[in-house]
């Protein structure tokens, strides 16, 4: 795939990194602009500014500046303000109104956890996590290549579902253990999982992990929590060390991390401030647009090639190349590259579709079905919730793996009476 060049757009991540140095005080206005936003709509739906949506809070705040800040600029006209503002309001509201929906049934979650079996259910998180640390240390480049080349593989396709469940599970398990006093397992499962992010080649991400985890269960449990405050800090302490050695093992310091955080918009700088928003979609079908492993499953070639991913075809617009790195595929940014006029229902409703199916999911799989340990499903759930705004992609694919779980729930659910019987 040969996509248009770049040469002739107003700005590039380049250019957009220089005019944040020049005009440092017109972009903290804009971060203030954001903030005051996300601090609205986060009271106007939880009212609880700590909440577990801390990423959805997060990305919205930074990627809003960027948008506001090339307002001011005068590189982003009103038309595509709006656009982002539209889809990224009703991802996000939308996200809250499910959130919030889950929240209220605070006291049955808690206690279909504490009906789950602690020390099994450990066990199997610490040995998936063993395992996991082992595929990584094979599989994640140490030659200067890309880390995350073999993501994109075949193999990766069979052990993502997997990692999508098991690593949140993992996080918010091990805070629900050290709050009921199993220190040993859950500093066991904590640890193994944060061993087996470090060893994926990733920037420390299993701090935003626990942040969201350990502000989900207080959410969960009201605020209430049975740790004390040595243990607080001795968890505390232990995490930001790992997070320091693994940001030194990756030769990464602290401008880079401040780079990365401003930068949480890449999507919605190479996108908003092109000429050729679009450049990144060209020659993508309608299906492949709205779900890649849905064309990619009946044979859609412009699927099949990664050249066309969203993050990858725009790092190849900017750089000229392809380094199997480049941003989530966040909302609206999605939104902008691929639908234009009429065509934004298909977006709306792809996204108003996810929810819906995650609604049902929830109250009919993760909260109602007979069987307790279905109750640990909802850590994916949360999770997924918590990233979909920032990468539509992992939303997709989510899904998928939603409808099959509801499968084989449903499929149990449709057994277990004929062996009662037998």
């Amino acid at each position: 795939m040969v996509l248009p060049s770049p040469v002739g757009s107003p700005m590039n991540m380049a250019d957009v990194i220089l005019a944040l140095a020049d005009n440092v005080y017109m972009y903290a206005f804009s971060v203030i602009i954001a903030l005051l936003i996300a601090v609205f709509i986060n009271y106007k739906f939880i009212k609880n500014f700590f909440s577990g949506l801390i990423l959805v809070q997060f990305s919205f705040v930074f990627n809003a500046a960027i948008v506001i800040f090339g307002f001011i600029l005068s590189k982003i006209d009103m038309s595509r303000v709006i656009h982002y503002f539209f889809f990224e309001l009703l991802t996000v509201i939308g996200v809250y109104v499910v959130y919030k929906k889950i929240i209220n049934k605070r006291s049955y979650i808690i206690t279909r956890l504490k009906q789950s079996n602690p020390l099994i259910i450990s066990l199997v998180l610490i040995f998936f996590n063993m395992a996991l640390t082992i595929m990584y240390v094979k599989s994640v480049a140490t030659d200067g290549s890309s880390r995350i080349e073999f993501m994109v593989s075949g193999w990766f396709s069979y052990v993502r579902p997997f990692i999508s469940l098991m690593v949140p599970l993992s996080y918010l398990f091990s805070i629900f253990l050290l709050d009921k006093g199993n220190k040993m397992l859950g500093v066991a499962v904590i640890g193994s999982s944060i061993f087996s992010n470090i060893a994926s080649g990733s920037k420390a991400s299993f701090i935003l992990g626990i942040l969201s985890a350990f502000l989900i269960y207080r959410d969960l449990s009201g605020g209430v929590f049975l740790l004390s405050r040595l243990m607080r800090v001795a968890i505390i302490g232990g995490v930001t060390i790992l997070a320091l050695l693994s940001l030194a093992k990756l030769n990464v310091g602290l401008a880079d991390v401040g780079e990365r955080i401003i930068l949480t918009g890449d999507a919605t700088i190479m996108v908003y401030f092109s000429e050729h928003p679009d450049a990144a979609s060209v020659g993508l079908s309608t299906l492949a647009k709205v779900h890649r492993g849905a064309a990619r499953l009946l044979g859609d070639s412009s699927a099949t090639n990664n050249d066309t991913l969203f993050g990858f075809a725009l790092n190849m617009q900017e750089t000229g190349e392809n380094s199997f790195t480049g941003p989530n595929a966040s909302i609206p940014a999605y939104m902008l590259c691929n639908y234009r006029g009429i065509m934004n229902l298909i977006g709306i409703a792809s996204i108003l579709g996810y929810l819906l199916i995650l609604v049902f999911f929830v109250n009919n799989v993760v909260l109602n079905f007979r069987i307790n340990n279905s109750i640990l499903l909802l850590p994916f759930v949360l999770s997924s919730l918590g990233n979909f705004s920032q990468d539509y992609y992992s939303g997709m694919s989510d899904i998928v793996l939603i409808m099959g779980l509801a499968a084989i729930f449903g499929l149990a659910q449709m057994i277990a009476p004929l062996g009662s019987r037998s």
